[in-house]
């Protein structure tokens, strides 16, 4: 850490006292980049915390070219949903609302006006949501909750290749992640020797990715 507020390290844990303090005192627009993923099945491959991995990949990736502070207070989500596979772990609602509004509400005490909530799992949406709204009245905080990329030409090329390409949980996309991210974790051999990626949702497949259902 410089003494002009340049973070070397961007995880809140990592930080000291001074460290968090000069950060604050330095930086115009101190903002705090928070993720939540889950714990929960990911097919025969994928780790269980595959969404949590991420995601926190994902908010070091823009904390460090932001100079921001990224803080991942807790590894499960909501996930009630995927209950019925070994391994899940599910908060209900209004724990993983208390885990969020405790952790802006803890960081706007000591300064914080600025926040991103990124989500990593889709059953986390409305309750962040909520968070969002009830944090930004209870705190006097800004909090920006990204959903994509909206009306650009990347939303639209995106668009064309869901057309195009349509993916399923754990499947080519969430699996190319962890190729990138995590590669040790993944257990390709647990997949049929036979099996290739499908960019259509067959029988076999989504048998394969989620046998209950």
């Amino acid at each position: 850490m410089s003494e002009n507020g340049k973070l070397s390290k961007f995880w809140v844990q990592e930080l000291t006292r001074p460290a968090f303090e000069a950060w604050l005192e330095n930086e115009e627009d101190p903002v705090v980049v928070i993720g939540i993923g889950s714990i929960e099945q990911h097919g025969p491959h994928l780790p269980l915390g595959m969404d949590s991995l991420a995601v926190k990949a994902r908010i070091h990736k823009v904390a460090s070219r932001t100079n921001s502070v990224c803080v991942h207070p807790c590894w499960p989500g909501y996930s009630p949903h995927h209950m019925g596979f070994a391994g899940t772990i599910t908060f209900s609602w209004e724990t993983l609302m208390g885990v969020l509004m405790d952790t802006i509400g803890s960081l706007a005490y000591h300064g914080v006006k600025r926040f991103v909530l990124m989500n990593g799992h889709g059953g986390n949406t409305a309750t962040m949501n909520l968070v969002a709204q009830t944090a930004k009245r209870e705190f006097d905080v800004m909090i920006a909750v990204p959903s994509g990329p909206g009306g650009t030409e990347l939303a639209k090329t995106q668009k064309e290749r869901q057309q195009r390409y349509w993916d399923v949980h754990s499947g080519t996309n969430e699996t190319g992640t962890a190729q990138a991210l995590f590669p040790e974790l993944l257990e390709m051999w647990r997949l049929p020797e036979d099996w290739k990626p499908s960019n259509n949702m067959t029988k076999e497949l989504k048998d394969m990715l989620d046998p209950d259902r």
